[in-house]
């Protein structure tokens, strides 16, 4: 495959906005899902080009018996995954059988990171500067975050993330959710 490959048609769905199922209605050249460790407790059978794992935390306690079960259900999103992308500070994202593509991110300045320059962060790909946190409308360091781990998706799927950039930039999240809501001078 050409890398980077061009995209007419990207449908976005799974445990937010448009249901999964829903989604195989529609034509695309390129499906994203979010999902749940509900509905991945499930899934035998979800092959992707790019899963991820973001992070774990102390959710959904009175469904799993502790953190390793939910670590598990979430780990299944890896089951025929031809890429990983896994949190490099969180080592609970990374999957127990052995993968042999994996890649990681992390607020450091490795891989898909983050790194100062001039009193300015910024998302890194390796040593080439993606996009400075300060041009994004969504706040906090989760937010950049999210926004790298977009960026590292989209590459490891061999779309040009920089396509994506200006969408990036105006995102203002998810309704009631970390949004600015107003700017006062000081």
């Amino acid at each position: 495959m050409k890398w980077p490959r061009r995209l007419a048609e990207c449908r976005c769905g799974g445990n937010i906005g448009v249901p999964a199922l829903d989604l195989l209605e529609l034509d695309a050249d390129l499906y994203v899902l979010e999902l749940s460790s509900f509905q991945l407790e499930t899934t035998s059978s979800l092959k992707t080009q790019v899963s991820t794992f973001l992070n774990l935390s102390e959710d959904h306690m009175d469904r799993y018996v502790g953190m390793a079960d939910y670590a598990e259900a979430k780990r299944r999103i890896f089951l025929h995954a031809e890429h990983v992308l896994v949190n490099r500070d969180e080592p609970e994202t990374y999957p127990t059988e052995f993968h042999p593509v994996i890649s990681t991110f992390g607020f450091d300045a490795k891989q898909f990171g983050m790194q100062v320059f001039d009193g300015r962060t910024w998302l890194m790909d390796g040593d080439e500067k993606i996009l400075a946190v300060d041009e994004l409308s969504i706040v906090g360091k989760h937010n950049w975050s999210n926004a790298l781990v977009a960026c590292a998706l989209l590459k490891l799927a061999n779309i040009d993330y920089r396509t994506a950039l200006e969408c990036l930039k105006s995102y203002r999240g998810l309704t009631h959710r970390c949004q600015v809501v107003a700017e006062q001078a000081a």
